[in-house]
């Protein structure tokens, strides 16, 4: 079944965006380095509260959320798309490579340079690596992520950025 992407009512489809998208390495795992500093170019940061991080990264996401549904609708007008109709296929597959993935990236950056908390580092990367992986997936084919079901990098995103706490980096 296909996510419908849109504005006005429609959900936008983003691929599991905690905050996504850093394009870090491909397909590193996030475990910490034998420095015990950083993982999946996610790094300690000092004095950052686990509190402060969820309110920082719920910003960034929230950001990137608000830029993807306005990217979807200036999408739509290029289109001469009716603003609260569906996309066809090929469409939706166009929003996801020109509007989506690129988002879901620049949050995985900035969650990646927000840093993680003390201690926190391994769950930091891991929702950092779940958003990466979701771009990745968008970019290897855009359909990757219009499904949903078994092995949809969305509701992994999802489930890493809601264990955590950063409600907002949940994409729809």
């Amino acid at each position: 079944m296909h996510k419908k992407i849109g504005a006005a009512g429609a959900a936008v489809l983003v691929v599991a965006s905690i905050a996504a998208g850093c394009g870090g390495g491909g397909g590193s795992s996030p475990s910490v380095s034998s420095s015990g500093g950083t993982a999946v170019g996610v790094a300690a940061a000092a004095g950052l509260t686990k509190a402060k991080f969820v309110k920082e990264a719920n910003a960034i996401c929230k950001q990137g959320s608000n830029q993807i549904h306005s990217g979807a609708e200036a999408f739509k007008e290029k289109q001469g798309i009716d603003l609260n109709a569906s996309l066809s296929k090929a469409q939706e597959e166009e929003l996801v490579a020109e509007v989506v993935v690129p988002s879901i990236r620049a949050q995985a950056d900035g969650l990646a340079k927000l840093g993680a908390p003390e201690g926190e580092l391994t769950e930091v990367a891991g929702v950092v690596q779940k958003l990466e992986k979701v771009a990745e997936a968008g970019e290897e084919k855009p359909s990757n992520i219009l499904q949903e079901g078994a092995g949809d990098p969305i509701a992994e995103v999802n489930k890493a950025a809601k264990a955590y706490g950063v409600d907002e980096c949940m994409q729809p």
